[in-house]
């Protein structure tokens, strides 16, 4: 919400002026990426692991591995694959630092059976007791949402939230990286704004729920850019905490890597078409 500085009054003031109780509050903003804004309505991110907003670059050396960070100068997070990417097991490590040397803080892994079965998300702790989580496709996802994953994690003691990961090519992908595509982490509480005859508003679903992150594809020609990520509203505040932070970032990656390698997948089987299609002419 929009706060004010509070004012000081000598002693030859007068006190404020009253205010009757009709009086509309200031309207709620949802925060945004510009962080660095210095009006009321923006807010100053307090997010507790990542920074607000960061990209993910990839190394093509002589093993696969991405670094996350706020530019291609400043990488704090590093990816890593097992060396059974191509098995029926595929698990893929966040490493706390900007090398695979660097103590790994949660890994994702799956047994492969098509493209959409459930993943199961590690979140590792200084103390051994790590947290498994569920990815998958919601039970309630008819064929209309069949791209639609969720996770639900406990954020604070006895508190256990679900989150979405929706495809989306909105308005806060757009803010986040222009003209692009890519998916939205939506936070399945109670509806709070924007769904129904009033239209969809920034920073939420048409039906509803707040959007707390987004993942948008880069568009530009840089070949080491893969996408483009950003906390949003109360992602942007640190109070679901750091294990939910983790959990939004390596489930995103997840989601994008799998669409990259389906994509090469059908560009390869279409290519053998065609080409087998040629031969027999």
């Amino acid at each position: 919400m929009d706060y004010e500085k509070g004012k000081s009054f000598g002693a030859s003031s007068y006190p404020p002026s009253y205010m009757s109780d009709h009086q509309e509050a200031p309207a709620y903003h949802t925060p945004r990426f510009n962080y660095a804004a210095t009006d009321s309505s923006t807010l100053v991110p307090a997010t507790a692991r990542f920074p607000p907003t960061f990209s993910c670059y990839g190394q093509w050396k002589w093993k696969q591995l991405y670094t996350l960070g706020p530019s291609s100068d400043e990488k704090l997070f590093a990816i890593s694959f097992d060396t059974k990417l191509f098995s029926k097991k595929q698990s893929l490590f966040l490493h706390g630092g900007s090398s695979d040397k660097a103590p790994i803080v949660a890994t994702t892994s799956r047994k492969s059976h098509g493209w959409h079965d459930r993943a199961t998300i590690t979140l590792h702790r200084d103390n051994g007791d790590d947290q498994e989580i569920q990815f998958e496709r919601p039970e309630n996802a008819g064929w209309t949402k069949s791209e639609v994953r969720a996770f639900r994690i406990e954020v604070r003691k006895g508190v256990v939230e679900e989150f979405q990961w929706r495809t989306s090519h909105g308005d806060e992908i757009k803010e986040l990286a222009g003209h692009s595509y890519g998916w939205k982490l939506v936070h399945m509480g109670r509806p709070q704004h924007g769904g129904g005859g009033g239209g969809q508003s920034f920073g939420y679903t048409s039906d509803g729920h707040e959007v707390v992150a987004v993942l948008a594809h880069n568009m530009s020609w840089s070949i080491t850019k893969g996408y483009n990520f950003g906390f949003l509203g109360t992602g942007l505040t640190g109070i679901w905490g750091a294990e939910w932070e983790t959990a939004a970032v390596i489930s995103g990656f997840w989601l994008w890597h799998l669409s990259l390698t389906k994509a090469g997948a059908n560009s390869s089987s279409a290519a053998a078409g065609a080409s087998a299609a040629a031969a027999a002419c």
